[in-house]
């Protein structure tokens, strides 16, 4: 039964076809109450939470693409592709670095900043940016620069160097860059998806190295469910600083379970999470769709 849902993902990662979709939205998504009440237009869900090959992409892009369709003259981001995704390219850690990207509060902040990021910079062609408000080098070049920035993008950029997003905190840009997402007005969704698949290099698999070179040097498993978790509290409290702005996520059942004793806010941030469940009798009409 398992198979079944994993032939969704790989289909899910080359499937940007708007028709094909809707199809799909409105047939095999529909097959579950969970899945129904997260394409809902008014949902209060953000997060979709499930195992591996549950379909977490199919169902993010779904929802872009009915969101898209709808009459709220509704922004969306990334631009150029249905949903944020990346590969696994995060960077070697010395141990230094291992000690920060364990901290729940630092993935906290960091997916904080990098979708406000994301959203100020997308909307700054109709609110313009005072450059002079921004004096850290990472956020003047993230926000200052000519080319759109997806939440990956920023995550990366942010993470790349402590020293410099401690100088961006000291320098206040933080509290300013929120201010400016306050302040938007325009309806905007945002998606961000493979968070799972971008940490996965810090996964300790108890492999040798020349079995998996893949790995990065100083890897910790911690990492890779601190990481996704970070986004569903930044999700929550951005809810709250301007309810214009819907961000959607997906990050895997596995990590999921580990929020209770990461933050102690685990009933609200629930609330808005969406769990892929199937029955065996679902799994059998889903494969004669």
């Amino acid at each position: 039964m398992a198979i079944i849902p994993d032939a969704w993902v790989e289909d899910a990662r080359n499937l940007d076809n708007t028709e094909q979709l809707l199809h799909s939205a409105n047939g095999i998504l529909e097959e579950t109450p969970a899945i129904a009440e997260f394409l809902r237009n008014e949902t209060n869900k953000r997060i979709v939470v499930a195992p591996k090959g549950y379909g977490k992409t199919f169902l993010l892009k779904s929802k872009r693409i009915l969101l898209q369709g709808g009459t709220d003259n509704l922004s969306c981001l990334p631009e150029n592709q249905l949903v944020d995704a990346t590969i696994s390219d995060s960077p070697s850690l010395s141990r230094t670095d291992v000690q920060r990207f364990v901290d729940y509060a630092f993935w906290c902040q960091v997916w904080s900043v990098a979708l406000m990021t994301s959203v100020v910079k997308s909307s700054a062609k109709f609110s313009p940016l005072d450059p002079d408000d921004f004096r850290s080098p990472v956020m003047r070049q993230l926000l200052l620069s000519s080319y759109s920035v997806s939440p990956f993008d920023a995550l990366k950029r942010l993470i790349n160097s402590d020293r410099e997003f401690q100088q961006a905190r000291r320098a206040h840009d933080f509290s300013t860059l929120m201010s400016y997402y306050r302040q938007i007005r325009r309806s905007i969704a945002v998606f961000v998806d493979t968070i799972d698949e971008y940490f996965e290099g810090y996964v300790d698999k108890g492999q040798n190295e020349e079995e998996a070179s893949y790995l990065h040097r100083n890897k910790d498993s911690r990492i890779w469910i601190v990481g996704q978790l970070g986004i569903c509290r930044a999700i929550r409290e951005l809810l709250g600083v301007n309810p214009h702005v819907k961000i959607f996520a997906s990050i895997r059942k596995e990590a999921f379970n580990h929020l209770d004793h990461y933050d102690s806010n685990t009933v609200n941030i629930s609330s808005l999470v969406t769990q892929l469940q199937y029955t065996p009798a679902s799994l059998t009409k889903i494969s004669h769709s």
